[in-house]
């Protein structure tokens, strides 16, 4: 029997919006595939990351319904969701997380409640216009516990280098998202002083990647798996990294609990390969809707994940398309042959 492939689209609001200097995250769009064959069935996620990715959900909806269309690595966000079938769905323990806090008007209280909770990393989102207010209440903290911080790309060149240059002394683990550009020649124009400067690898940048070997450019690298596509590509990214002794760690970017599952192996294969556990940043699951993250469990400062079947019909009033079967005859091809 061959499979049966259906898809359906949803918008889901995130239990508590996040903020960062160019986009107020309020939801996630979803579309979630079903796979069935004989009585097995099996639930996979697509979710691109606005403003991170330039993959729209109408454009894969549009290649589902086109018959003839021959698909090829396209959408990065639809190959990650199909090298989610056949995940075992083993129970995963125990792995590091900092705690990702967005524009929020009451920093330190919240800093303060996780501190509470036994979390000691935190990533903190930061903008030009309210950078010193917002070191001013880390600067009490920062001795005592690891502070990233993440400008969401908002500096030119000339602005990061005056900013290096002005603070000289700040006390991050390391600054992510520093320039607009993130083209990684760039980074080669910044003087670092005793900054760490970490990147996030996308599938445009990907092919950049010799580049930061070569140069010792970059101490950190973010990776946010359905950026990059291919689950098996991101493995070989992360092995290249490691042999030229490039910190990696794994960003999570609103996945439930399908795809959220997939990012945290590749989280714990990082942790294997270096053999200590790395701080991973997973923490924008506490910013989603209960009801497709029941499976994601934090104590502390780490997090596990256990896969518990999502419940379609609490999401009725989410849901944006009915159910349809997928019609591209190429992507069909690609989930029967997917391993």
């Amino acid at each position: 029997m061959e499979n049966k492939v259906q898809y359906s689209h949803y918008r889901i609001p995130l239990d508590k919006q996040i903020e960062n200097s160019n986009y107020i995250y309020t939801f996630q769009d979803y579309i979630f595939i079903k796979v069935i064959n004989k009585n097995k069935e099996q639930i996979l996620e697509v979710s691109p990351l606005p403003k991170f990715s330039e993959e729209k959900i109408e454009s894969i909806i549009k290649i589902f319904k086109d018959k003839d269309y021959k698909y090829r690595d396209d959408f990065p966000s639809l190959d990650y969701g199909i090298s989610q079938l056949n995940q075992s769905f083993k129970k995963i323990d125990d792995i590091k997380t900092v705690m990702l806090l967005g524009n929020s008007n009451k920093l330190e209280e919240e800093i303060n409640n996780y501190i509470k909770f036994g979390y000691k990393s935190f990533k903190i989102k930061f903008t030009k216009d309210d950078f010193k207010y917002k070191y001013k209440i880390l600067d009490k903290l920062i001795n005592n516990y690891k502070i990233r911080a993440d400008f969401n790309n908002e500096f030119s060149i000339l602005e990061a280098q005056r900013f290096l240059d002005k603070n000289r002394n700040i006390k991050f683990e390391f600054i992510e998202g520093l320039l607009k550009s993130k083209k990684i020649k760039n980074y080669l124009k910044i003087n670092r002083h005793n900054q760490k400067i970490s990147i996030d690898i996308t599938n445009d940048n990907l092919n950049e990647i010799q580049e930061v070997i070569q140069n010792n450019c970059i101490d950190y690298v973010a990776i946010k798996p359905k950026l990059l596509g291919n689950y098996k590509k991101t493995k070989i990214l992360i092995d290249i990294l490691h042999k030229a002794n490039i910190k990696s760690y794994i960003s999570s970017s609103f996945e439930t609990q399908i795809g959220f599952y997939k990012t945290i192996t590749l989280a714990k294969y990082i942790d294997e390969i270096y053999k200590k556990k790395i701080s991973h940043g997973l923490s924008t699951s506490k910013y989603l809707n209960n009801k497709i993250n029941n499976g994601i469990l934090f104590k502390k400062e780490k997090v596990s994940c256990e896969y518990k079947k999502i419940n379609f019909d609490n999401l009725k009033n989410y849901q944006v398309t009915f159910w349809e079967d997928i019609k591209n005859k190429s992507l069909l091809e690609i989930i029967k042959n997917e391993k």
